[in-house]
């Protein structure tokens, strides 16, 4: 369900020109904000995830690393104002009116085999916990014990971040994405509104 509040992609006035006129829109990637050197956007511990997992035999627990393989866009969830702008560095931004149809058009512009979009949600220790039943090997650590707790995994940010209320979308490639790439992603204009005025 898409939420009740505006999603508001921040971004450089020039960048958001660029969507509007030719649909030029830069995606992210979980390597791409390990490695970005910004307190606000960059996040060295994107894509980890430590995992609780109770299982018949006992509780297992281990950080995991996944999504790599995920382009990722980052908006702000609610009202905006100038001072959460200028924390990020941007001077511009435009509003995300249909979440489901962008993620659609932006999803067949780049070849994602699929996509998702949710709110991030803040808290003290970046955990999951997850019930696998007998689908976790108890002599073997793999792939497959994060992937009980689906894309879950993907929306969990330490507290620090809470108050960039981050609504986030990923497209999932079949292959690791090392760095952001700007794609021509024209259909997903029709989506979108560019943000006018901004109060305060």
């Amino acid at each position: 369900m898409a939420p009740q509040v505006p999603i508001v992609k921040l971004a450089k006035k020039e960048h958001v020109d660029a969507f509007f006129k030719d649909g030029a829109l830069q995606l992210g990637s979980f390597s791409y904000y390990n490695q970005f050197d910004h307190p606000e956007i960059g996040d060295n511990q994107e894509g980890i995830v430590t995992l609780v997992a109770k299982t018949p035999f006992g509780v297992m627990g281990g950080k995991y690393g996944s999504g790599y393989n995920q382009h990722m866009l980052c908006a702000f969830l609610g009202d905006i104002d100038l001072v959460t702008m200028k924390r990020f560095g941007y001077d511009s931004a435009f509003v995300i009116n249909n979440p489901h149809g962008f993620s659609l058009a932006v999803a067949k512009s780049i070849g994602a085999n699929n996509f998702t979009f949710g709110q991030c949600l803040y808290r003290r220790h970046k955990a999951v916990l997850g019930f696998p039943g007998d689908v976790v090997s108890r002599n073997e650590i793999s792939h497959r014990t994060a992937d009980i707790v689906k894309a879950a995994k993907y929306f969990i940010k330490p507290d620090k971040y809470s108050h960039q209320k981050e609504f986030r979308f990923l497209w999932e490639q079949p292959s690791d994405i090392e760095e952001a790439d700007i794609f021509d992603c024209s259909p997903a204009i029709k989506y979108c509104v560019p943000l006018a005025e901004l109060n305060g």
